[in-house]
């Protein structure tokens, strides 16, 4: 925000919604028109909604983790205000980042793999499978099968082996 909006920030929200801010500075500055300034300054790179929002919330005492400096904070009142606006921009980031879908969701049901379309899956496992279940072979031959089918297709993919 410009020097002008945090000014008019700070006169028409802060010093309303915290009057004893405003009686600390005029009483404890030498220059309380340039301390002002300075605390104008440290919100600089915030807007004038971020800064108002963090207001509300402190006001409100929506959120445990956004509170308003206690007595004994009053001089960083400025740069608490703009760490608990950088706070609900992370929060807002991080939660962004975990609701956006996995690229896995985004593509076209077609284009997944699904281990029950592979091709040896198909042509080889479900045959042994099915003999196992029918009792023509052993569980232990069909895994021996299945490991040289595997073996196989490895070494002619120019692999070595599978391990398994």
């Amino acid at each position: 925000m410009t020097d002008k909006e945090a000014r008019s920030f700070f006169l028409d929200e802060v010093f309303v919604a915290f009057p004893a801010v405003q009686l600390w500075i005029k009483e404890t500055s030498p220059q309380p028109d340039k301390t002002l300034g300075y605390w104008c300054k440290a919100l600089d790179s915030v807007s004038v909604d971020e800064a108002r929002e963090v207001l509300e919330i402190w006001v409100a005492g929506k959120d445990q983790n956004n509170k308003p400096p206690e007595a004994y904070q009053r001089d960083v009142f400025a740069l608490h205000l703009k760490s608990c606006v950088y706070g609900l921009r992370d929060r807002r980031a991080t939660k962004a980042r975990f609701d956006e879908p996995t690229a896995a969701v985004d593509e076209p049901e077609g284009e997944r793999y699904r281990p029950t379309e592979d091709p040896l899956y198909l042509k080889y496992w479900v045959p042994l499978r099915a003999a196992v279940a029918t009792g023509e072979i052993t569980e232990e031959s069909a895994l021996a099968q299945w490991k040289a089918i595997l073996d196989e297709q490895f070494s002619k993919a120019g692999g070595t082996t599978w391990i398994g």
